[in-house]
């Protein structure tokens, strides 16, 4: 059985990682594997960069 993302916004595609702004506030989500993949350095740098996105207003995602 093929999994599918219940909303119409993506199609097929389902979102792994994305932020948000809203309000003042800004917020980031993902869903890019177990603890064990956080060791990849690409990882490392998704999560270290959202996590100065989210703390520094004047950053932008990348």
């Amino acid at each position: 059985m093929k999994a599918r993302y219940p909303g119409k916004v993506f199609g097929d595609y389902f979102p792994l990682a994305w932020c948000h702004q809203f309000d003042g506030g800004r917020q980031f989500y993902t869903a890019l594997g177990p603890p064990k993949h956080y060791k990849d350095k690409n990882s490392i740098n998704h999560l270290t960069g959202t996590l100065k996105w989210t703390l520094n207003p004047k950053s932008t995602p990348q």
